[in-house]
């Protein structure tokens, strides 16, 4: 009964799921909302919530340090430009804050080349996948993909694929590839997942329908044995 329970509920998340994504109405008053990154997660796309696509402001970092502690900090201002998914906190937005910290070792020294944010441009067009983490928006440490020549299509993709993985085409698996190999490895892993819980899921049934099937027979059977003996 588990089993049967699982397999509906999964069944129908992955119908939720294979929507395109609705687009979330942004705004042009200057409301602006900041969302930290989570360092120790890269922001998937099946568990995104949303994207915005958008323009990059202006970049900001700063070291701090003591004998105690080394803390890293950065930030990007993005102009939105469009938003799809289902993340309440962005409607109305025009602009975000994107924010992440790192802690350092003071006893080592920090790598010229650290952070992401920092390393993007002005006005340079950028992509931010966008998830949930204790109910709050957030974006993995590599959710933010710089769209350059080759992946001007990755928006439209995940608009319609709604962040399943099983439509994902060919076609779009290779842009995909082309901003991360990181996120097309997954899809690709994930994608190969559902499609053997498909096939797992599928045989199971067939043989919970035998078996009932023929139990149910096995009854009629039974019955009809009963039926025909004669009274004594």
């Amino acid at each position: 009964m588990r089993r049967l329970i699982l397999l509906f509920a999964t069944a129908a998340c992955m119908h939720a799921r294979g929507e395109p994504l609705p687009e979330i109405k942004t705004g042009k008053g200057g409301k602006e909302i900041e969302i930290p990154m989570t360092p120790w997660y890269p922001g998937f796309v099946s568990t995104s919530k949303a994207f915005v696509a958008g323009k990059v402001i202006d970049v900001a970092s700063e070291v701090r340090t003591s004998p105690q502690q080394t803390w890293l900090s950065e930030s990007c201002v993005l102009r939105v430009e469009r938003a799809f998914g289902h993340l309440r906190p962005l409607e109305g937005v025009s602009t975000l804050r994107l924010s992440a910290g790192y802690d350092h070792s003071p006893y080592t020294a920090v790598e010229p080349q650290w952070g992401r944010l920092r390393h993007l441009k002005k006005d340079q067009r950028v992509l931010v996948l966008l998830h949930e983490y204790e109910g709050e928006p957030c974006f993995g440490s590599e959710a933010v993909i710089e769209i350059a020549y080759g992946i001007e299509d990755l928006p439209r993709i995940l608009r319609q694929t709604g962040f399943d993985p099983a439509r994902f085409t060919d076609t779009d698996l290779a842009v995909v590839k082309l901003a991360s190999p990181l996120f097309h490895e997954q899809l690709a892993v994930e994608a190969e997942i559902r499609r053997e819980l498909r096939q797992d899921d599928v045989a199971w049934l067939n043989r919970l329908v035998l078996g009932i099937a023929c139990g149910f027979l096995t009854l009629l059977l039974l019955l009809q044995a009963i039926a025909q003996k004669p009274i004594t």
